[in-house]
C-alpha cells in the first residue's frame, strides 16, 4: 500500500518548519534564509504571508547573505 502526502499536509508541516525558522531568526534573516533555499518572493507572501515590504527588503541584501 503506497501512502502519499497530501498537498495540505505538506504545507503544514511546511509552515511548521518555517515557524520554527523564524523563532530562532529575525524577520529578514528568515525571509533571507528561505529565499537563499529556493522559495520566491511572491510564494513567501502568497503561500505564508510574509509582508511585501520586509521581502523587497530581503531580496535587496541578498547579495551580502551568507548561510551560517
Amino acid at each position: 500500500m503506497q501512502n502519499s502526502m497530501t498537498l495540505t499536509r505538506a504545507k503544514e508541516l511546511l509552515n511548521r518548519v518555517i515557524d520554527h525558522e523564524a523563532a530562532g531568526r529575525n524577520c529578514q534573516e528568515t525571509i533571507k534564509h528561505l529565499l537563499w533555499l529556493g522559495f520566491t518572493g511572491e510564494e513567501l507572501h502568497n503561500e505564508f504571508g510574509f509582508n511585501l515590504h520586509d521581502i523587497a527588503d530581503a531580496e535587496e541584501d541578498m547579495d551580502e547573505y551568507e548561510e551560517d
